[in-house]
């Protein structure tokens, strides 16, 4: 018979009181499935105040908050037994009671046990949260204590060593110094705005004028030749600097002035967006000093000045590597750049420590709604940053596109392009003007019948020409190992026109020449531009159907296509990516080398830092 414990259940139905007896036996089953649940267990019952034996007289409707029951086990009661045998209840109104028990709680166990399990897995869950949180709180409350009482003891360590520095007499009379001399150094003297534009024009016309000197070389006569002073004054250095800046006078070319614009708005860049006119003169000085120096260098052993292809160098980290490059007769030339350069931060740092203006344009980022004057500032400089940015990006994305605005503007300066060969655009127009003409590259004029249907119809032609071609053929050129060497320090002595030996300087080439087939190249540059000449025979497109501001294919086409076509992929498509292999004598990073023979399709490139398979 079940036994409960009368504070357990909402509902009291009319009991029958008997006389209290002990519990004796039995087994403790729980009304729920669940192994933590011990309200009713024998311990908890003689833990109720006032707990009462009672027997069941009418049908029990409770819903179970998860107590227990204690059921007597295997039907034997001995508690009960011993009250029959004392005659204070029969043993049919037990068994009575025990049937109408099991038949009225039965029904309501199967519903209510999953519910009591999702309740109990949720109490224990909440509860360990709860826990873990309150145990991450104090964690947290008594690191916290423990780094404030660390941080108040080096500061008060801190403060205490100040405070005896500070009461030293040497020490006390140099603070009363700086304390005097605070008043007047507050209140020094603000340069002009007139100031600023003076440094502003003579610094930008000295970095024009540096900058087309580096472009120039000193002309050389042979002893034979009678040349006037005064053309050999014209033709020197000097004489071509001169002239660049006086034909605006003399033949109303303004090149001059277009260079001087140009420079003159990337100034203002760094003006405005540092608000700062001795930070900004600094930088501009500085930059524009180390791109004319290196720009003079590059000339002196490439003939053409800097372009933007060239800035793969710097990013590709090989800027270690092109200092190498510096020949002993600059290494002077150098040196004196970085005494000048020395001296020009150290005239700056001066000129913004006495300057008593802060800012170029008055602002206030903290307070700017504060007055009217803090807000017009803050608006202005706004402004004016994002504008002479605008104006620098487009002025240079436009300045290479015929018809557009930063075209007509330069055109009506005299700016004539040449970018065809850019040392003589450099000499005409400036290294600034052609490098920002390089900075937008175009590829190549779309046809007027550019579109698929003509240019399969071309493929179909040459493919039916293949296939007759090669009908009376018995070899495959897969068959042959191809080698092709391109050597910009070989050439034919024998074909040096008036010139004869009496023995041939070369003679296995000649043989290997007389037994196979043989012929010329033309190419289209010697002495320099390797690249250009690897990719004109890697590809067998010449760079004359290109743009000319498509300079070099290697740094401003191949990186970005997607799988340009070489001749080596023929003997891929037969043996497989091992089918070719590339050696350069060089650096692979140069010329982006390791990017454009990964992307032809070379599954080694061999060069002095890598002898191993391309990077994927």
């Amino acid at each position: 018979m079940p036994i409960f414990s009368p504070d357990r259940h909402a509902h009291v139905p009319s009991y029958v009181k008997l006389t209290k007896q002990p519990i004796a036996g039995g087994t403790y089953r729980p009304l729920a499935n669940d192994e933590d649940s011990n309200a009713c267990a024998p311990s908890a019952l003689s833990g109720h105040h006032s707990s009462k034996l009672y027997t069941q007289k009418s049908a029990i409707h409770a819903t179970s908050d998860n107590t227990s029951i204690f059921i007597s086990g295997a039907g034997t009661l001995p508690c009960l037994l011993e009250m029959v045998s004392s005659g204070s209840v029969s043993k049919a109104e037990i068994d009575n009671n025990e049937q109408i028990a099991s038949s009225e709680l039965q029904p309501h166990q199967p519903a209510e046990q999953p519910l009591n399990q999702v309740v109990s897995v949720c109490k224990r869950a909440a509860h360990a949260t709860a826990k873990t949180l309150s145990t991450a709180g104090h964690t947290a409350v008594k690191a916290t204590k423990v780094t404030g009482h660390a941080i108040h003891t080096a500061a008060t360590a801190v403060k205490t060593a100040w405070q005896t520095f500070t009461n030293f007499k040497a020490v006390q009379l140099i603070i009363k110094f700086f304390r005097k001399a605070y008043g007047p150094w507050k209140k020094r003297m603000r340069f002009s705005y007139a100031f600023y534009a003076i440094v502003f024009t003579l610094l930008t016309s000295a970095e024009v004028i540096f900058l087309q000197w580096g472009v120039y070389s000193e002309p050389t006569y042979d002893k034979g030749d009678e040349v006037d002073q005064t053309t050999k004054i014209l033709n020197s250095v000097a004489g071509q600097v001169t002239k660049f800046v006086s034909q605006m006078y003399l033949e109303q070319k303004y090149q001059f002035l277009l260079s001087l614009f140009t420079l003159a708005v990337i100034y203002l860049v760094f003006i405005f967006v540092t608000n700062r006119f001795w930070i900004a003169t600094l930088l501009f000085g500085i930059l524009f000093t180390v791109y004319g120096t290196a720009n003079s260098v590059k000339m002196g052993l490439r003939n053409e000045p800097i372009i933007p292809a060239d800035l793969s160098f710097v990013t590709g980290g090989d800027s270690g590597k092109l200092l190498s490059f510096i020949p002993e007769e600059s290494q002077s030339f150098v040196n004196s750049v970085i005494t000048v350069l020395a001296w020009f931060i150290c005239c700056c740092i001066v000129f913004f420590i006495i300057d008593g203006r802060r800012s170029f344009i008055y602002c206030s980022w903290k307070r700017p709604f504060a007055s009217i004057k803090n807000f017009t500032g803050t608006l202005t400089r706004i402004v004016a940053a994002i504008a002479s940015i605008a104006l620098l990006c487009s002025y240079s994305w436009n300045l290479s596109i015929p018809g557009s605005w930063a075209y007509s503007f330069a055109g009506s300066l005299g700016y004539t392009p040449s970018l065809f060969d850019t040392k003589i655009d450099a000499q005409t127009n400036g290294p600034v003007t052609t490098f920002l003409s390089l900075a937008k590259t175009k590829v190549i004029e779309k046809p007027k019948d550019y579109n698929r249907d003509t240019m399969t119809q071309i493929a179909e032609k040459y493919s039916q020409q293949a296939i007759s071609i090669n009908n009376n053929r018995q070899n495959d050129l897969t068959d042959s190992t191809v080698v092709m060497i391109l050597s910009e320090t070989f050439s034919d002595p024998t074909r040096i026109p008036g010139i004869s030996f009496s023995t041939d300087p070369i003679p296995n080439i000649h043989a290997i020449k007389d037994t196979t087939t043989s012929g010329l190249m033309l190419s289209s540059g010697y002495g320099g531009g390797t690249a250009n000449m690897e990719y004109q025979a890697l590809t067998g497109l010449s760079l004359s159907i290109f743009d000319d501001s498509l300079i070099i294919p290697f740094q401003q086409l191949v990186p970005n296509q997607k799988n340009p076509y070489a001749f080596n992929q023929i003997w891929n498509n037969r043996y497989g990516a091992d089918g070719s292999d590339a050696v350069h004598p060089y650096y692979q990073s140069m010329y982006l080398r390791n990017v454009d023979y990964k992307k032809f399709g070379f599954s080694h490139l061999r060069t002095l830092d890598r002898l191993s398979v391309i990077d994927i």
